[in-house]
């Protein structure tokens, strides 16, 4: 069977990029809490982000995704070497969730260290305030308009979202909290790192 060229939807933060961590240690510093990865994706309380209001903690967390810190952080260098590899062979759209207004930092990003690689670049709000205008749209709904085959993210949410859409597959990156699931749901699969990620893309490929 010939190779096929896949369109492949591929996540940013703690996919490309390990946003994440970075985040935990700058809230911990700024505002004394205890935060860990945990915590990532639960809503606010007092114990945990140091307030019970979902709207402070995500304007906390944008102070830092602003910051000269934030815009300083490096692609994971086996993302870059896999990404690269990926985009000779297939077509490739970053879809993040990252809000709107961090789009010319995400463009810069790509162009340093991506360059070329990337057709589209889709921002989803996925965390955004109630007091944000941004239009929050679904992975599932921008992964259905690209016509992408397959998301590589490390979101469940995204995951289910995209899978509604009658994606071909979807492969969970990585082994956070916030993606633990005892039983996949069928067409899902999870791949700890960039290697087997692109096994798995080329095992697609040729399916």
């Amino acid at each position: 069977m010939p190779k096929r060229r896949l369109v492949l939807a591929i996540d940013c933060d703690d996919v490309l990029v390990p946003t994440a961590p970075a985040i935990i240690r700058y809230y911990n510093e700024r505002y004394g809490t205890q935060l860990g990865l945990e915590h990532m994706y639960r809503p606010a309380t007092i114990d945990t982000w140091g307030t019970d209001d979902d709207d402070i903690a995500i304007e906390r967390v944008n102070e830092f995704l602003q910051s000269e810190a934030h815009a300083a952080l490096m692609p994971d260098a086996a993302a870059v070497e896999s990404v690269r590899a990926l985009a000779k062979e297939h077509e490739l759209h970053l879809v993040t969730g990252r809000a709107s207004f961090l789009e010319d930092l995400t463009k810069k990003m790509l162009a340093d260290y991506f360059p070329g690689c990337f057709k589209t670049i889709e921002h989803t709000n996925f965390v955004v305030s109630s007091r944000d205008v941004a239009i929050r749209r679904s992975k599932g709904e921008v992964c259905r308009s690209i016509g992408a085959h397959v998301l590589i993210d490390d979101h469940l949410q995204h995951g289910h979202s995209v899978l509604d859409a009658q994606l071909e597959r979807v492969i969970i990156f990585g082994d956070y909290p916030w993606n633990q699931e005892k039983n996949l749901a069928p067409r899902m699969v999870r791949c700890p790192d960039w290697s087997s990620v692109f096994m798995e893309t080329e095992r697609l490929a040729y399916a």
